[in-house]
């Protein structure tokens, strides 16, 4: 009996050390690297990939739905912000999975995008 009330105890003080982690003064600002390694069930890279789908989707939807009620455009590009948001997650934590640098890949990223840019426009682009 002692040794349960030990544990609640413990879990409780636990408890609140994450609390204030996370909402007092000195909070713990999450990265990618942190998500990632707090993540419980280990995706595989294909479980992944399909969930960053998804977030994708749910941006494409929220453009349908922008559509349908355009009085409520604001409300939709918010969501659509929070989808990009989720999705570029994903895909970070996706190379993670892979072993690969996020950092790094959107970095080749950007170098193999801007390259075609000026292969495709090279009069606009110098």
């Amino acid at each position: 009996m002692r040794a349960r009330w030990i544990v609640e105890e413990i879990i409780k003080a636990s408890d609140r050390l994450i609390y204030d982690a996370c909402v007092g003064e000195h909070m713990i600002k999450p990265t990618v690297r942190m998500l990632h390694a707090l993540e419980k069930d280990l995706l595989t890279p294909e479980l992944r990939v399909i969930i960053a789908q998804k977030e994708v989707g749910l941006i494409g939807y929220k453009f349908v739905q922008n559509r349908r009620t355009p009085r409520d455009t604001k409300l939709h590009m918010a969501d659509i912000g929070l989808e990009i948001g989720h999705a570029i997650l994903q895909l970070k934590m996706l190379a993670l999975d892979l072993g690969l640098v996020p950092e790094e890949c959107e970095k080749m990223g950007l170098t193999s995008t801007w390259d075609r840019f000026k292969d495709f426009w090279p009069n606009e682009v110098k």
